[in-house]
């Protein structure tokens, strides 16, 4: 594993701790640090579009909420 996808996966889990304690029950890695990159890649997006003067709190009304799934 490279150090950079060290780091992507540690972004992840990072954003995922801070979820809350029950995350441990419906963790399912892979699709959660792609959607994770993907806001990433979107927010990002976001900020670089022209004449985008618009602060950090207002570019998180656009991304969407996290899903988290209970297995059944």
């Amino acid at each position: 594993m490279t150090s950079h996808e060290k780091g992507k996966v540690g972004r992840a889990l990072l954003a995922l701790s801070k979820v809350g304690k029950n995350f441990r029950k419906s963790i399912v890695l892979s699709p959660l640090t792609s959607a994770y990159s993907a806001s990433r890649r979107f927010k990002k997006l976001l900020l670089n579009r022209p004449g985008a003067e618009s602060t950090e709190r207002e570019d998180e009304e656009f991304l969407p909420e996290p899903k988290f799934y209970e297995p059944s």
